[in-house]
């Protein structure tokens, strides 16, 4: 009921499109693209989540339901269909409102009952808490619910939703463990009448007992059906089953009754269906995922190949895991060669009706050829040497980082990245994409019969193409192969928008607003429909913003601001002539400063006393563009009240220069400089850029960067007087222009060139 991010579908579930047909027209969605929220949970297996088809979100925004939509959800429909339908001995105890519950849920160990302030609301974190509903009064709730939303015009976001049902953690279990049949378990070898006491029937019909199943309908009920394959242990001896790469056409053939031919072309071109796991490093042994193309009316529609090693992964923060991780992995690869047992599983997802034919007893001879049998201590201490190896490089790489500077950490950072992947390799599944790219740009090359440069193992393992070691330098990899630094700030950010360069230097080289009186919490009668447009929200106070702007800008500055080059480090690999990823240039690099700096300007958006904000545009919107101080229009719609200033060079000028000031003018940050500016990111790369060149060439920066403002962004808050970002309440400037219902909105200013 209350928004949890944490509980969104974001990833594909590998099943056919979901198809609606109501009055809107016919419709395809795959439920993970469409927003949806946790429903309903039962025993300790089963999530149901609600999806919403009809819920528009523009391009890249979150699937995550808005608190809004969580409110109208429950206050127009939920609640009420419940108290309808579900005994008052349930219904009575839920919350009469979505707000009250939220109320109930606040953490309020924060400022405002500490007596460090009065804005915001009252707690970060909540408590969620579940309402019991009994399975029998279920349906009849859900078809009131949807009554309330196909009736209620404030609803119509919410028409057609639809459930996504998953049971997870089923297949540990005893009771569901069984031999596979040796045939499709039918009654008479008739293809309607299931075999009831057939191992896979009971298994199966007993994970589904709390549902009808006989009324499933085609295509909108699928099961995934596992087989674990290991090998006998002979006398005194430990043998691994390693999935063969040479195998994986052939086990596509058997599981889908496909000729050998197509299988052999799906794997050898990959793509999009077939996903290659790499085990430990070595070439000839692999996992894989397969995800079946549509046009297969098979009833199968993923399969996945992977070994029981994958229940182990890596940990983030090298300094703190060090020896609460690494250390002990070692030891986990020492151990597991006499006491692991080790399987292959194969997993295929099924179309309900179609799990009596699938994956049924499969040869010995067949599966033996699938695999290769190594002794276990050959196969875990080759994980032991490797990792040790790569553990040892790691240590001598964080010890030297601080010497790392910017421009320079294309060539070192590639390097760690690619001990990062090797490390994982380990363990766990690399994910392919990004990854497959670090792997590619570390690898050997040779040249190919079509004459390019292609990555190699030409010792059927994965080693680094080269290793350099320096005195008071982190190790590193040739100058001339390095990943590009998008792949880099991609990976090295634990969430999206990824970091910029300056914050990810300063991950690498170190260790470790005020309301306003004005607006009424209880508003005139006049006053409240106006106020309906701005949203509840508490102060901003976090100590960076770092957010960045979905739309990207193409490099404004090439021809103004040309790259200086660096002196190479590394002489000996001149020799290669073949052209490499390098950094960001500086001039797409100021570029981006002017991209990021209106979305973190709005994220710090004034917040009136009464706990809403100034601002009718919600944080992290994707509406604010990096052209949104370009467009009056956009100003009057995310300001509807707001004050603002007569036409003025000097708090133009002053504005433009706090925004994006220089070195030295930075530097008044640390001594009491404007409230919130220090905590823009893209102001703190726009002066990071400034330090990596000479001095003639920060003030073009600067000047460039400027003049860009003063050329296209036509207004900005002001907040000089206040020494902060954005100004607001009463003031009795001359020719003060106000505009709203309300009084003390923001104050802005207009560029003087473009009024």
């Amino acid at each position: 009921m209350l928004q949890d991010h944490r509980q969104t579908l974001n990833s594909p579930l590998h099943i056919p499109p979901v198809k609606i047909d109501d009055q809107f027209g016919p419709l395809s969605v795959e439920p993970h693209k469409v927003p949806n929220a946790r429903f309903l949970e039962g025993n300790n297996h089963l999530q149901i989540r609600i999806a919403f088809p009809r819920l528009a979100r523009a391009p890249g925004a979150s699937n995550t339901l808005s608190q809004r939509e969580h409110e109208q959800l429950f206050d127009l429909a939920v609640g009420p269909a419940g108290a309808e339908e579900v005994p008052l001995e349930l219904s009575g105890v839920w919350p009469p409102t979505w707000r009250n519950e939220k109320f109930r849920a606040e953490d309020v160990r924060n400022a405002r009952e500490a007596g460090e302030g009065e804005t915001g609301s009252r707690g970060k974190h909540l408590q969620q808490t579940e309402l019991t509903v009994h399975s029998q009064y279920v349906n009849a709730w859900i078809r009131r619910i949807r009554e309330l939303v196909d009736a209620l015009p404030e609803l119509e976001w919410a028409r057609s939703f639809f459930f996504i049902i998953q049971m997870r953690g089923l297949k540990t279990l005893s009771q569901n463990i069984h031999i596979p049949p040796e045939e499709a378990p039918f009654l008479d070898g008739e293809q309607e009448n299931l075999d009831p006491t057939s191992p896979r029937v009971v298994s199966v019909e007993r994970i589904l007992s709390i549902f009808e199943t006989y009324r499933f309908e085609v295509d909108h009920w699928f099961i995934d059906i596992g087989m674990n394959i290991r090998l006998p242990r002979p006398a005194g001896r430990s043998l691994c089953p390693l999935p063969a790469v040479a195998a994986h056409a052939s086990i596509l053939s058997h599981l889908l009754g496909i000729d050998m031919a197509t299988c052999t072309e799906w794997v050898e071109n990959g793509g999009h269906h077939y996903q290659r796991d790499e085990l430990a490093g070595l070439k000839a042994l692999a996992g894989f995922r397969f995800l079946v193309p549509a046009n297969l009316d098979l009833g199968i529609y993923y399969i996945q190949l992977y070994t029981t090693v994958t229940s182990w992964q890596l940990l983030e923060a090298f300094d703190k895991w060090r020896e609460s991780h690494f250390q002990p992995l070692l030891q986990v690869f020492q151990d597991a060669a006499a006491s692991h047992e080790m399987y292959m599983r194969l997993e295929v997802r099924v179309e309900y009706h179609q799990y009596p034919h699938t994956l049924l007893w499969i040869p010995n001879n067949l599966v033996a050829s699938w695999m290769y049998a190594a002794e276990s201590h050959v196969y875990w201490g080759w994980k032991y040497l490797r990792l040790t190896s790569i553990y040892s490089v790691l240590r001598l790489w964080i010890g030297a980082r601080s010497s790392v500077t910017m421009d320079s950490m294309p060539e070192y950072l590639s390097l760690f990245v690619s001990l990062v992947w090797m490390a994982n390799g380990l363990v766990n599944r690399p994910d392919g994409g990004t990854w497959n790219e670090i792997r590619d740009a570390s690898s050997v090359h040779a040249i190919s019969d079509a004459g390019s440069l292609v990555p190699v193992w030409p010792l059927r393992a994965h080693f680094l193409h080269s290793l350099k070691f320096k005195d008071n330098r982190p190790p590193s990899m040739s100058v001339n192969r390095v990943v590009s630094m998008k792949t880099l700030l991609y990976v090295c950010s634990r969430k999206l928008p990824a970091l910029t360069e300056s914050a990810l230097h300063e991950l690498v080289v170190h260790r470790g607003s005020q309301g306003v009186e004005d607006m009424q919490v209880d508003a005139p009668p006049n006053l409240q429909e106006a106020q309906k447009v701005y949203h509840s929200t508490g102060t901003n106070k976090r100590q960076l913003i770092v957010a960045r702007s979905r739309m990207r800008l193409p490099n404004l500055f090439t021809e103004t601001l040309p790259d200086l080059h660096r002196q190479r480090e590394d002489d000996d690999d001149d020799d290669d002539d073949e052209e490499r990823p390098r950094g960001t240039p500086l001039s797409q690099l100021v570029t981006d400063v002017l991209c990021d700096l209106p979305t973190q300007i709005f994220e710090k958006a004034p917040v009136a006393k009464a706990g809403h904000s100034w601002c009718t545009i919600t944080r992290g919107s994707a509406d604010v563009t990096p052209d949104a101080f370009q467009d009056m229009e956009f100003l009057a719609l995310a300001f509807p009240s707001r004050q603002v200033f007569p036409v003025d060079g000097r708090r133009w000028d002053e504005t433009v220069a706090a925004l994006l000031p220089t070195i030295t003018e930075s530097k008044k940050d640390s001594t009491g400089g404007e409230q919130g500016l220090h905590c823009l990111s893209a102001r703190i790369d726009f002066a990071t850029i400034q330090r990596k060149v000479p001095a003639d060439y920060q003030v073009k920066i600067v000047n460039v960067a400027r003049q860009y403002v003063n050329e296209n962004w036509v207004w900005l808050p002001y907040g000089k007087p206040k020494s902060r970002i954005w100004g607001t309440g009463k003031t009795n400037a001359k020719g003060l222009s106000r505009f709203g219902p309300f009084e003390g909105g923001p104050w802005i200013v207009l560029n003087p060139n473009l009024s």
